[in-house]
C-alpha cells in the first residue's frame, strides 16, 4: 500500500474555527504526530479539551484511539468526550513470508457532541453544508476521488452526538 502522508496546519477560520480545506488521506508514522494532530483539532473545539487516553483499544489490535474530555464537568457530572480513531495498517507487511510491517496510523473517525464535531465537516469535507439540515438527517454520506482514492465520508447524528467516519474504498 503507498502510503499518503499529510501534515495538516490547521489555523482558525473566522467564523468557525477551523482551517477551511479540503480533507484527504490522513496517517502517521508514530503516534507522537497522531496525538499532536488531534491537540490540534481539539483546540478548535466550543469546549475546552485536555487529553484523557490514549492508545490500542481493547479487542481491537487495528484502532488507535485518543480521548479527551472537557476540562470543566458539565451539570450532570457525566465527562464529555471527544474521541479520535486511527486505523493501525501495516505498510510493507506480508505474512506469507512474515514480514509484520512498519504501523501507519491512518485517520478514520472522530466522535463528540455535535456543536465540537460538526465545524470539522464543514471545514474538511462539505463547506456549503446546512448544520440545521445536518443536525436532523441522522446519517448522511458523501462520496469523492481524492488523490486516486475513493473516499467516503459519513455522518451519523444520534441527538447531540455526531461521529464523521472516513474510509478509503
Amino acid at each position: 500500500m503507498k502510503r499518503i502522508v499529510l501534515l495538516i496546519a490547521l489555523s482558525f477560520a473566522t467564523t468557525i474555527g477551523w482551517a477551511q480545506q479540503n480533507l484527504t488521506i490522513i496517517s502517521f508514522t508514530n503516534t507522537e504526530d497522531a496525538i499532536a494532530f488531534t491537540d490540534s483539532l481539539s483546540l478548535k473545539a466550543n469546549r475546552s479539551y485536555s487529553l484523557h487516553r490514549h492508545g490500542i483499544l481493547p479487542g481491537w489490535k487495528y484502532i488507535y484511539n485518543v480521548t479527551y474530555r472537557e476540562t470543566e464537568p458539565t451539570k450532570s457530572g457525566s465527562p464529555i468526550e471527544l474521541t479520535f480513531r486511527f486505523r493501525i495498517e501495516y505498510e510493507g507487511r506480508n505474512e506469507a513470508l512474515e514480514i509484520e510491517g512498519v504501523p501507519t496510523y491512518v485517520f478514520s473517525e472522530v466522535s463528540g457532541k455535535f456543536m465540537d464535531v460538526i465545524p470539522f465537516w464543514l471545514a474538511c469535507v462539505e463547506p456549503e453544508a446546512n448544520i440545521e439540515e445536518l443536525s436532523k438527517k441522522g446519517f448522511y454520506r458523501k462520496e469523492e476521488m481524492v488523490e486516486g482514492h475513493k473516499l467516503r465520508y459519513i455522518l451519523r447524528v444520534d441527538g447531540d452526538t455526531v461521529t464523521i467516519d472516513f474510509r478509503k474504498i
